[in-house]
């Protein structure tokens, strides 16, 4: 005798506006559609979770159940109830991953029917029962960082130095390159200089200054910086901040 589960009768959907990018506590969308004939589901569930896969790309993600939840969590629960024959209901969880990879997440739903009919080999119905099923989706989310920071310190003919000297001005040259497909904006760009001020601006104190400029997928924001070595000689740590 073959014992087999019950084919689930819920539909599993889920939708979201891929990709999402590092740090974004992003939406997922699950819909549940009851295609049930004449029966009622009970006590549906709705478990999501995350499949283990790249490490660091797991272990960096985590399932929020609200988007101000201060309780990450790899499964995450939701009490749907129940569902009559034709209804559908909705549920969004929230991912969050701060490295850039593919997330691998689960969707389960499990339910159960009550007075489900036995039919004998006679075809008469001789008994009720109580019977579970489980529906499951898999998908796949890819992670990408909102943008890409490099600096390059230069000589004032832009050669690449490896060490700047007393008394010598330099030019430290950033770039900012977006990779969200959603616009970026640069709001306000924050210079600091190394707290022993033995680097400093020229022609005065580096500050906060007003950018409002916008970046589309692929465009690059490229800023120029002039300093010279005041001494002592040394190792200086300058800080460039950028507020979106």
């Amino acid at each position: 005798m073959n014992i087999c589960e019950r084919e689930s009768k819920l539909t599993v959907a889920a939708t979201h506006s891929a990709p999402a990018l590092c740090g974004e506590v992003f939406p997922v969308t699950v819909s549940v559609t009851s295609k049930e004939q004449n029966l009622t589901a009970r006590n549906v569930m709705l478990i999501a979770s995350l499949l283990p896969g790249d490490d660091s790309t797991y272990q960096s993600t985590n399932l929020l159940s609200t988007p101000s939840s201060r309780q990450p969590v790899k499964t995450i629960e939701f009490q749907i109830g129940q569902l009559e024959a034709g209804d559908e209901c909705q549920q969004t969880y929230y991912v969050v991953s701060s490295s850039a990879g593919s997330a691998h997440l689960s969707v389960r739903i499990s339910y159960q029917v009550l007075d489900l009919p036995v039919l004998a080999d006679d075809g008469q119905c001789h008994s009720h029962v109580t019977c579970s099923s489980n529906s499951r989706l898999d998908l796949s989310l890819d992670v990408v960082p909102a943008y890409n920071f490099a600096a390059h310190v230069t000589s004032l003919g832009l050669q690449s130095v490896a060490s700047a000297y007393v008394g010598h001005p330099f030019l430290v040259l950033a770039s900012l390159a977006a990779r969200s497909p959603w616009p970026v904006e640069i709001v306000r760009v924050r210079h600091e200089t190394p707290e022993d001020g033995c680097v400093a601006a020229m022609g005065g104190k580096l500050s906060d200054c007003e950018k409002n400029v916008k970046l589309e997928k692929d465009d690059t924001f490229v800023e120029c910086t002039s300093a010279i070595v005041k001494g002592p000689t040394g190792r200086g740590e300058g800080l460039i901040v950028y507020n979106f």
